[in-house]
């Protein structure tokens, strides 16, 4: 019992310490951001996505130890239904179709923020960050028609980032904060399932991996950071 009560003391008061010399923020940023990129469906086809972002905001949590800051932002997060109905003519008769899609999307970015002392100004602070962003995506989709097949397809894709950062004091407590994340590579990895029975679990899928240095995804996010 007293080799517990030591034990406990001891990492009752890591922890004190630990806390004391750490230094917490809350953050709430808006992303500015262009993407494109594209998408290998399966059977030699492709899909290209454009995206344009004007309002998107992204709530992180940071400590720093030392000279080093930890961010950790949740950037997506995302789940939500489509449902799709079609009118056709086959043999004079009118059929309705319906297709119902389920899509889930989940993004995080861990950063490490390296000081730079650039200005003179006390309340103008400047640091080079690491930025490691992994999003996981998925999506299912069933149609109601006989020719038609269950498909589901997942994708995970990780960007990294280096990052230049300026943080202008404004008080003890509110920071301003701005930021430009130059995506320096990105891998993706996605496998795309077509439930036909006709063909083994392994016919039935399709796996797609790529590695590309600079793709075309260019962000500027803005915000406020506050010391807790």
């Amino acid at each position: 019992m007293k080799k517990i009560s030591i034990i406990c003391l001891f990492i009752l008061q890591c922890n004190v310490s630990f806390c004391q010399n750490t230094i917490y923020k809350v953050k709430l940023y808006n992303q500015i951001s262009s993407t494109t990129k594209m998408y290998y469906q399966g059977s030699g086809l492709n899909n290209k996505y454009n995206s344009l972002i004007f309002f998107k905001l992204m709530p992180s949590f940071s400590f720093q130890k030392n000279k080093i800051e930890h961010e950790f932002i949740i950037n997506t997060l995302s789940k939500y239904r489509n449902v799709y109905f079609n009118e056709y003519r086959d043999s004079n008769q009118l059929f309705l179709s319906k297709r119902v899609t389920k899509y889930f999307n989940f993004g995080i970015n861990y950063i490490s923020h390296y000081k730079l002392k650039i200005f003179k100004n006390d309340k103008i602070k400047t640091y080079l960050s690491l930025n490691l962003e992994p999003i996981f995506s998925s999506s299912s989709s069933k149609s109601n028609l006989s020719y038609t097949f269950p498909t589901n397809l997942r994708n995970l894709d990780i960007n990294f980032y280096l990052q230049p950062r300026l943080s202008y004091k404004l008080n003890d407590k509110l920071n301003l904060e701005f930021n430009i994340p130059l995506n320096i590579g990105s891998i993706s990895y996605s496998v795309n399932n077509v439930l036909n029975p006709a063909f083994n679990p392994q016919q039935q899928k399709t796996l797609n991996s790529e590695f590309s240095f600079f793709p075309a995804r260019y962000q500027f996010n803005f915000g406020f950071a506050l010391k807790i």
